[in-house]
């Protein structure tokens, strides 16, 4: 039963020989061992990548590749980005992933994307969205475990409503926003979140 409850989200990130740090961040279909599985794999992917060499579309591309001829039952909702040293630049790709949160003078940016989801077409589709950055620029970077975790009633809490308690608590520090985030999530669903976060 505990095996079941193995989830198959994954953060990695890598600083890259120029200086810029590549960050890979995704969710597996399904729950148990193949998602943690393939989670894993793709973890090792990511790694084994030249990044330097190429934009992040492309190295979506390129994971996509190689995932989709050892992975048959699953598919992968994810995001890649890359922090630009020199430019300050945040260059992100989507693969079927949701809104990421740019929080700027305390106020809520939200970083949206196309792309198809990695193993999932053959013939996949992958863009690179740039976002020039700011002094003082917050990043929130998370897993849908959040925002689809549910109360006693079952209702979902919603991408929403999680985005409306950013924005209460957008003028404070990161590890506090993050903390407030857990904590009301976990209040919402009475302990019971079902997926990582």
């Amino acid at each position: 039963k505990s095996m079941e409850k193995v989830g198959g989200d994954f953060l990695v990130a890598k600083k890259l020989e120029n200086g810029d740090l590549d960050i890979f961040a995704g969710d597996v279909s399904g729950h148990g061992i193949s998602s943690s599985l393939v989670s894993a794999m793709a973890v090792i992917a990511f790694k084994m990548i030249d990044s330097v060499s190429y934009l992040p579309n492309e190295i979506m591309v390129k994971l996509h590749e190689s995932l989709s001829s050892l992975v048959k039952n699953h598919f992968i909702s994810s995001v890649y980005l890359r922090l630009g040293v020199d430019t300050k630049n945040l260059t992100i790709s989507f693969a079927g992933h949701h809104s990421l949160i740019l929080i700027r003078e305390n106020k809520i940016i939200l970083l949206n994307g196309t792309g198809t989801f990695l193993i999932l077409f053959p013939d996949p589709t992958y863009e690179n969205y740039v976002y020039e950055l700011q002094k003082g620029d917050k990043f929130l970077l998370f897993s849908d475990g959040f925002f689809e975790s549910t109360n006693s009633q079952n209702l979902r809490i919603g991408l929403n409503t999680f985005i409306e308690w950013i924005k209460e608590v957008a003028d404070r520090p990161i590890p506090f926003i993050i903390q407030n985030l857990v904590d009301r999530t976990l209040e919402y669903s009475n302990n019971t979140v079902h997926d990582d976060m």
